[in-house]
């Protein structure tokens, strides 16, 4: 499940990094219309899914590379370790919780 969610992390990183940072249009996007009018969590925690920047203020550097790649290199980082987990050949001793 790790490995499904990293992946997909890594799709929507490339995504908004080849496709949505390059848009000059302020629409809402898929991930907005989801959070925003479909769940309504803008409204329930402005302080997390609230809307603060305008589209000029989406891309975003920290230490000198644009945040967007910083997500893509976590979700691989993360990827690539739950696919390490799977495929490990040492295995931890199974220990029955409820005997």
């Amino acid at each position: 499940m790790t490995f499904v969610l990293a992946v997909l992390g890594v799709i929507a990183t490339v995504y908004q990094y080849t496709v949505a940072n390059k848009s000059f249009s302020c629409d809402l996007t898929l991930a907005d219309k989801i959070v925003s009018q479909w769940l309504g969590l803008d409204k329930l925690l402005p302080e997390v899914f609230g809307i603060y920047a305008s589209c000029l203020d989406a891309s975003v550097d920290l230490f000198g590379i644009e945040y967007v790649l910083w997500a893509l290199m976590v979700f691989a980082l993360i990827a690539l370790l739950s696919l390490a987990g799977i495929f490990s050949k040492r295995r931890l001793p199974n220990r029955a919780l409820f005997k």
